[in-house]
């Protein structure tokens, strides 16, 4: 099958290292073009795959270079209108979260999704998780929780990073760039219901959020960016009506503890891989652009993964009611 000749508007490190890079390798993706306004970002790229690739400082320029596809990896701000532009030039597009940026945004970006899904675009985004050996590990063994453990009573989910590494960062908030995932996860592992969602802390380093679906399912999202070493943690707690699961997807265990009968058990579970979930997101773009599979995110997911954490950015609640956001 011939390859899908993709475009990279935004030409940092991470895309080059996390999309760019990997593409080289069986990805079913060709890069042809590149967009930056930075001549110092596109000459980092043109010094890993050659003078062959065509660069670009104007966007409307590039969408005309011949691509097929789009990734999307410049800053946050100019995602939607880049998300736009694409669409309205026939491109299949994976754009790096959020989505949108502000509240006032996001009506586009339900249009923008309807209007891909009637012209039989591909929109996908990062939502790696879904992809991960040890949620994909508790996702199918979740039915065998519930038969021992009961009915699930709350979904919990905390992280821990290092420092912010670049200074632009410490005036994100952390909510924004996070809650997406998490809601994500949430979906993924037991389920969508309506929701509503509070927010109790936000900044660049440090968000925590708690919600309760229409169903009676709790759940609650915090992390943290203040370690000094560099690493990734993440623990997921799951109350059941008759116990407790706590997942350890970095290490690579989980503790299950039974209520009823007294007993704590510990296994091993597949660790996170981070090259395997990177790589299989990819495959999905390119399988869901030539029909092979569905892609991995509805728009109903994209939609109410970016507008949990914009919304909660800027205020207090949110309603989400999922049979109008679908």
């Amino acid at each position: 099958m011939e390859k899908i000749k993709l475009g990279i508007i935004g030409c940092g490190r991470h895309a080059l290292q996390s999309h760019a890079i990997p593409c080289k390798t069986d990805s079913g993706l060709e890069l042809v073009s590149i967009c930056d306004v930075s001549k110092q970002s596109l000459a980092k790229f043109e010094a890993e795959f050659g003078k062959d690739l065509e660069k670009f400082t104007s966007e409307s320029d590039f969408l005309l270079s011949g691509i097929n596809a789009v990734l999307i990896g410049s800053p946050d701000e100019f995602h939607l209108t880049s998300l736009r532009q694409a669409l309205e030039n026939g491109k299949h597009v994976f754009v790096e979260k959020p989505l949108a940026t502000k509240t006032t945004e996001l009506n586009e970006l339900k249009h923008l999704l309807d209007y891909a899904s009637k012209k039989n675009l591909i929109v996908s985004s990062c939502h790696l998780r879904r992809f991960d050996p040890p949620y994909i590990w508790l996702k199918e063994n979740m039915k065998n929780f519930q038969a021992n453990l009961g009915k699930i009573v709350s979904f919990h989910f905390d992280f821990s990073y290092h420092k912010p590494s670049k200074t632009w960062k410490h005036e994100r908030s952390l909510l924004l760039d996070h809650a997406n995932h998490e809601i994500d996860l949430l979906h993924f592992i037991i389920g969508y219901d309506d929701f509503r969602v509070t927010k109790l802390a936000d900044g660049f380093d440090y968000y925590h959020v708690f919600g309760k679906q229409k169903n009676g399912v709790v759940f609650e999202f915090k992390g943290t960016r203040r370690l000094e070493s560099f690493k990734y943690l993440e623990s997921t707690l799951i109350r059941f009506e008759k116990g407790e699961l706590l997942l350890d997807s970095i290490d690579g265990f989980v503790r299950i503890n039974n209520h009823e009968t007294g007993v704590v058990e510990t296994r091993s579970v597949p660790k996170t891989d981070y090259s395997l979930r990177g790589k299989r997101t990819t495959e999905n773009f390119v399988k869901a652009i030539n029909s092979q599979e569905k892609c991995y995110l509805t728009s109903q997911d994209l939609y109410i993964n970016t507008a949990t954490a914009v919304i909660l950015s800027e205020t207090e609640n949110w309603d989400c009611e999922m049979a109008q956001n679908g």
